[in-house]
């Protein structure tokens, strides 16, 4: 019994090792009877020359070392092979030998890896054997990670290949490897600034993957982190804003230039975002001297809006200090010529007069006493709870009287603690494309009837006008007649054009109660003489 039991254990352990031997060590002598040959090729019908030539060498030096040749040439038939089918390419035979790979690996569990997910398509840019290799192929542990340089990363990033975007669409990953070594980062490696992708690691992309790509750059560059917190991109793109720019969105990501490229017309990256801006800035009068050589110091997108500590534009002195940053003669030049200048440039914007052709509005703000801060539609809404849709219009425009009501309404839920309010108007261009259409110093707005002029068109559009979080102007419109409704007179005391703005009644009152004082001070200095006459004749 015991003897019958060990050749029983014997017959398994030899059939073990039998089918263990075979599995290490198949057959593949009649297919290399032909593919062991350096000189064996095909001509693809595109006139390319494929190799077909397989070494014994290669094939034991793979993880697939125990895979018979059929494995994963399944339609090849030795008894009529070679059959002479015609190969269309290279690229369509490396294609059909993706698929096969397939059979053992599923595409499903393949894309679940995010270093597959953009290229195991049924038409894949990047084929299995052009990271894995076709006969000699290694274990994927020992293609990953920093040690491989980046070339490994290369070899997928190199092509045209897309990613998906977490909310839809598509976007290239391709990485041109001559732009990335003539980029002012020609020497780092891929892991310098994508560090999450060491040791194998390839996490998905999405919108974080921009705000982390911003940290990477911080990593060299935290000065200008610092600045571009605080900006209008960062705060659009923290708060998940679709396409909302970081730092490679501007700089590119693998392209990298000098400043100096940036400083140019054609190397500003502010286009691509404000195309229709853009084209408004480059035929107004810096846009035109910044195309000749003469004038490269005419004022590009970064002079007055800065690069990275981007503000919006709902504050207005902040427009204000960019104009006179270039221009600080020009309170001195407008006081030769312009009655009460200061008031002016004050009250109204420097493109209002200087961008002739736009569209102006009268934008009217709520503003804290002593700080000048404008109130932000968060700030009005959350103190206004119900009823602010009705105070703001609810679309139907605000009138004079709803915008006193406005004011007190607020004022009365504010703490006590809080700056008082006050509603600043100003008046300006309605549309930001139209703010950088700037004219020469000569079509400039040189006309007081413009404004100073019952049914001036300066004052056709009226709206009230919130700062967004962002730092924007949002504008909610109000009624055309607004400025010469008797609620402005109380709410907006300290916007007001003579002969433009407020009734024709108020109007004739201040040139009534002017002439009245006149009037008060001639007869008082004419008395005066008089009795001083009198006493002398006397």
């Amino acid at each position: 019994m015991r003897t019958r039991v060990i050749s029983v254990l014997a017959a398994g352990l030899l059939l073990v090792a039998t089918t263990a031997f075979a599995a290490k060590a198949p057959d593949w002598s009649p297919c290399l009877d032909c593919h062991d040959d350096e000189s064996l090729t095909l001509k693809t019908q595109a006139g390319e020359t494929l190799a077909l030539a397989v070494t014994a060498k290669e094939l034991g030096a793979s993880v697939h070392k125990g895979v018979e040749c059929q494995g994963c040439h399944p339609g090849i038939n030795l008894d009529s092979h070679p059959e002479g089918k015609p190969v269309a390419s290279i690229e369509q035979y490396r294609a059909g030998a993706s698929k096969a790979c397939l059979g053992c690996h599923p595409a499903a569990k393949l894309k679940a890896k995010a270093q597959h997910a953009g290229v195991v398509t049924d038409n894949p840019k990047v084929t299995c054997g052009e990271c894995h290799g076709s006969h000699q192929i290694a274990r994927a542990a020992t293609l990953s990670g920093p040690t491989a340089g980046n070339d490994y990363c290369l070899r997928c990033h190199s092509r045209s290949i897309v990613a998906q975007r977490p909310g839809g669409g598509t976007y290239s990953i391709r990485v041109d490897v001559a732009k990335l070594k003539a980029s002012v980062h020609p020497d780092h490696a891929c892991v310098d600034c994508h560090a999450d992708f060491k040791g194998g690691a390839h996490p998905s992309a999405g919108q974080t993957h921009a705000v982390a790509s911003t940290r990477a750059c911080a990593t060299c560059h935290s000065e200008k982190l610092r600045q571009i917190e605080g900006s209008i991109h960062y705060t659009l793109l923290r708060s998940g804003v679709p396409g909302a720019p970081g730092c490679t969105d501007c700089h590119s990501a693998h392209e990298v230039a000098p400043k100096e490229r940036y400083a140019t017309l054609t190397g500003s990256p502010c286009r691509a975002c404000h195309g229709d801006i853009f084209t408004a800035y480059a035929g107004s009068m810096h846009g035109t001297a910044r195309a000749t050589e003469s004038h490269l110091d005419a004022p590009l997108c970064s002079d007055c809006h800065r690069a990275h500590d981007v503000r919006g534009t709902a504050n207005p002195a902040l427009v204000k200090a960019a104009c006179i940053g270039c221009h600080p003669a020009a309170a001195k030049t407008h006081d030769a010529w312009l009655p009460n200048a200061a008031l002016h440039l004050e009250s109204v914007s420097c493109a209002a007069c200087h961008a002739p052709t736009a569209q102006r509005v009268v934008a009217l703000r709520l503003t804290e006493k002593g700080t000048g801060r404008t109130l932000t539609e968060r700030e009005v809404r959350e103190a206004l709870g119900p009823d602010a849709d009705k105070v703001l219009g609810n679309g139907s425009g605000i009138d004079g009287l709803g915008l006193w009501n406005a004011v007190n309404l607020l004022e009365s839920k504010r703490t006590a603690s809080a700056a008082k309010l006050e509603v600043v108007g100003r008046l300006e261009v309605a549309r930001g494309a139209a703010a950088h259409r700037l004219a020469a110093k000569s079509g400039a707005v040189r006309s007081c009837e413009s404004c100073h002029e019952a049914g001036s068109k300066a004052f056709d559009s009226v709206a009230l006008s919130l700062a967004r979080d962002d730092g924007r102007p949002k504008d909610f419109k109000g009624t055309q007649k607004m400025l010469t409704e008797a609620g402005a007179v109380i709410a907006v005391p300290d916007f007001y054009a003579l002969g433009g703005t407020r009734s024709i009644v108020l109007d004739w009152l201040l040139v009534l109660a002017l002439a009245g004082g006149f009037g008060v001070i001639a007869a008082h200095l004419t008395a005066r003489l008089w009795t001083a006459r009198s006493r002398k004749e006397g």
